[in-house]
């Protein structure tokens, strides 16, 4: 039986990997469904970069991040953040859009707007900063909202957040015209 044993076995190893090697072969050239991510897993983060960027750039990724925070607010979904590298977001700097009279850029609800931070003397001080002309408004608020480590500057009004309570930390509001409730 031994002997038996002896001879068969490498023939029943042998269709063993033929099988295995026949069923590879046939699951590689099968049709497949297309596998969609959920839509949280698409537009979770979102990054954007006043010199590096690119508006064209589809901002999913730091390596390819959008140019200005007004392209990423018309992007973004309740549930994203707004990853903001180091900079000045300004007209003259990144070509970058605020509200003003004519034209509404509008924070939607539930998105996150984070700036970048350094450490100074221990301290983490925000770097990120939007910079206005004296006639827009920084931040306009749709909904409720979070902000952390962003200056705001030269704005005819800083933060317009009308029937919303956004939550702002680390966030300097400097030489603006107003803060409106």
């Amino acid at each position: 039986m031994a002997s038996l044993t002896r001879q068969i076995g490498p023939y029943v190893l042998g269709m063993g990997l033929l099988a295995l090697l026949a069923l590879a072969t046939l699951a590689a050239y099968a049709p497949q469904k297309a596998r969609v991510p959920p839509a949280a897993l698409i537009i979770a983060d979102v990054f954007v970069d006043p010199v590096r960027g690119n508006d064209a750039n589809g901002g999913w990724s730091p390596d390819k991040p959008l140019k200005t925070l007004a392209q990423a607010l018309a992007k973004v979904k309740p549930g994203c953040t707004i990853h903001l590298a180091k900079g000045v977001y300004s007209k003259a700097t990144n070509g970058e859009q605020f509200s003003t009279s004519r034209q509404q850029v509008l924070a939607p609800a539930d998105v996150t707007i984070e700036g970048a931070t350094e450490n100074s003397g221990g301290v983490q001080i925000a770097v990120s900063m939007l910079q206005g002309t004296g006639s827009e408004i920084g931040l306009n608020f749709a909904g409720d909202a979070t902000v952390r480590n962003l200056v705001l500057t030269g704005f005819n009004r800083g933060i317009v957040a009308t029937k919303t309570r956004p939550s702002l930390s680390g966030v300097v509001v400097t030489d603006n015209g107003s803060i409106q409730p």
